[in-house]
């Protein structure tokens, strides 16, 4: 990834310098990189785009530079790819900003003072790094993602756990910006934030903490000892059976699919159909009820 020649400095040599000092940035400033590169991670098809940090501001580790690389092959302008795009270019600006798991370890609380202990000679961040070569984190809170590849492991919540948030390992149409992204980003303590901002996330809203700390089949069971819905889980095989839901203009179904291979029993959640050893929900295998738009809208004002 180039980076303009206006925001470097010059490169000084043992008999003087190369180049001159450009204008640079601000010093609250943060300088993005956004290209379309084919080849790299974009070679694998279903990515759709990636993005990191790449330099740090000296005295508070504060992201300054940062890029997203969007996959040429997958671009698309036509609905409702375009709106994938447009959640998945603010999902990677929130890694490139901070939402990353090589960056945990470099937060600060409110009065500037690193959360994690560092090493007195380096001062980098004295926490051992585990076998995936990362940082991590050990405070309580949201459940980051425990599956797929080192791209989504560990840097995004939990799927299971916040599903149509925006900074979960996949895409969802809509992409919540909840106030747990904008916490993060506060607890990062280089950002201030306006949480008035959030938007309306209301997976999982009101169900307790069973939701959060039980299993999908768990909580379902627990939900039908007391002849309560399952939702937002489901347990059918029935892609005819719509409902309305507390979002406008949208209603749901379960999303289980049928598989050609057993699926694992840890994720087998359906109970009375003949063929339950190969019903699943999708990528994740969690049979959630998701919610679609009703497409008789414009979709432009979705």
């Amino acid at each position: 990834m180039q980076v303009p020649d206006n925001f470097l400095q010059a490169c000084r040599t043992r008999y003087g310098t190369t180049g001159s000092d450009g204008f640079g940035i601000p010093g609250d400033g943060y300088l993005m990189i956004v290209d379309a590169s084919p080849g790299g991670l974009c070679n694998d098809n279903w990515l759709l785009a990636y993005a990191n940090a790449c330099q740090l501001e000296g005295n508070t580790d504060r992201p300054i530079l940062g890029f997203i690389n969007f996959c040429p092959n997958r671009l698309d302008e036509n609905y409702p790819m375009s709106k994938v795009l447009l959640y998945t270019a603010i999902h990677e600006m929130g890694h490139a900003l901070g939402f990353n798991r090589n960056l945990y370890a470099f937060y600060r609380d409110e009065h500037g003072r690193p959360r994690t202990q560092r090493d007195p000679v380096t001062g980098m961040p004295s926490t051992p790094r585990d076998e995936f070569g990362v940082f991590a984190p050990s405070l309580d809170g949201v459940d980051l993602e425990n599956e797929g590849s080192s791209a989504t492991h560990l840097t995004h919540f939990e799927k299971r756990v916040v599903h149509d948030e925006l900074m979960s390992g996949s895409v969802e149409l809509p992409s919540i910006v909840s106030g747990l992204t904008l916490s993060v980003f506060q607890d990062s303590g280089w950002y201030d934030v306006n949480h008035k901002m959030a938007g309306n996330w209301k997976w999982g809203k009101n169900l307790g903490c069973e939701f959060i700390t039980k299993s999908c089949s768990e909580y379902m069971a627990i939900r039908r000892s007391r002849k309560e819905p399952t939702g937002p889980w489901c347990d059918y095989f029935d892609l005819t059976r719509a409902q309305c839901i507390s979002y406008n203009n949208a209603y749901n179904y379960c999303n289980m699919n049928l598989y050609q291979q057993r699926i694992e029993p840890d994720k087998q959640h359906v109970t009375n159909h003949q063929e339950r050893e190969f019903l699943a929900g999708d990528s994740n295998k969690l049979p959630s009820l998701l919610y679609t738009y009703n497409t008789v809208e414009d979709p432009k004002k979705i």
